[in-house]
């Protein structure tokens, strides 16, 4: 929006063309160190074509093709920003998810606590972690609470109320009712199955 905002101004100010190419040029000069500050892959990348895009703004021969030069770089600038941003995020998600499956033991466990482990607004978390994972943080926590209840009913000789401590509820039957809900078994019925 910026440059087309530039390109209408430049066309009704009637300027010479070689004053337009010094603009592009400054422009880009300012592109290029902006991105050097917060896309520094984009901008160690574009680096070396510098020369390359000073000779063709100054082979150019109208506004609009000067114009289109910078668009595709703001362009290219812009997309490089939203494939980082993504990455990082999905990072994030990474993240949560280990902190998850190495903590879903502990009582209480919520999206506020998680949320602050990764600096981040559980809200905005709670969203990205949907996006990203397809299920909710909820449900996600109580797939990996019941995957292990599992585990330690089949191989373990413990006792339901302590599968259900180990797995993060402090109260028995609520562990048997979700426990129940998940698998269609209580967890008495699922240790005689196995």
């Amino acid at each position: 929006q910026a440059v087309a905002e530039i390109e209408s101004s430049l066309q009704a100010s009637r300027l010479p063309l070689s004053q337009v190419r010094l603009m592009a040029v400054d422009l880009l000069l300012e592109l290029f160190k902006g991105a050097s500050v917060w896309a520094q892959e984009w901008s160690r990348i574009h680096r070396e074509k510098k020369a390359f895009y000073y000779d063709k703004i100054n082979r150019m021969q109208t506004i609009a093709e000067i114009m289109d030069l910078l668009r595709s770089l703001v362009d290219s600038l812009g997309q490089f920003m939203t494939d980082e941003n993504a990455s990082q995020r999905g990072e994030v998600i990474d993240e949560v998810t280990a902190y998850i499956e190495e903590h879903f033991a502990e009582h209480g466990l919520s999206l506020q606590d998680i949320g602050e482990y990764v600096h981040m607004n559980p809200i905005y978390l709670s969203v990205l972690f949907k996006k990203k994972k397809n299920i909710t943080f909820t449900g996600f926590l109580l797939q990996v609470r019941m995957k292990k209840a599992m585990e330690m009913l089949r191989c373990q000789d413990l006792k339901t109320y302590e599968v259900a401590e180990r797995t993060g509820y402090s109260s028995p039957e609520y562990f048997g009712s979700c426990f129940k809900k998940y698998t269609g078994l209580s967890p008495v019925e699922f240790r005689n199955k196995g």
